[in-house]
């Protein structure tokens, strides 16, 4: 007599529809990290920029990485209000790249 004592520790599924779910999470995950990098780097941003930008109301990020004509027609000073505004800015670039080191 065998005993059948099989452990499945397999990160992908062998169902009919195991790997859409597993795909569908990993897809989740990526939403949320993207979203959360948005807003460490929007903030991060914002402060670098304080002295100029009052309001971060508006996401730097994807107009950065979007947008050519933004880039080339709108001048950053990068002069923020204080040394902790500069120094949380960093911290939260610091954030965003243990995150995701090649953003």
């Amino acid at each position: 007599m065998t005993e059948n004592n099989q452990n499945n520790t397999s990160v992908i599924l062998f169902s009919t529809n195991g790997l859409n779910k597993v795909g569908n999470a990993i897809g989740i995950t990526n939403k949320i990290l993207e979203e959360s990098i948005s807003k460490l780097f929007n903030k991060a941003f914002c402060l670098l920029n304080s002295k100029d930008i009052q309001v971060c109301d508006r996401d730097y990020l994807s107009l950065l990485q979007t947008d050519p004509n933004h880039r080339k027609t709108t001048i950053y000073h990068y002069l923020a209000n204080s040394d902790n505004d500069y120094q949380e800015a960093l911290n939260l670039f610091l954030t965003i790249l243990e995150i995701e080191p090649k953003h």
